[in-house]
């Protein structure tokens, strides 16, 4: 959880200029951890 956490940092601060997209993204990742708790 805490290297997704990273990696959503880094990510958002390379592409601060796409909040929407970001925000899609988040959702799908934040899915993505339910579904792949191993993750």
């Amino acid at each position: 959880m805490f290297k997704i956490a990273i990696k959503l940092v880094t990510f958002l601060r390379l592409h601060e200029d796409k909040r929407g997209e970001i925000l899609d993204l988040l959702v799908h990742l934040f899915t993505i951890e339910k579904i792949l708790p191993i993750l």
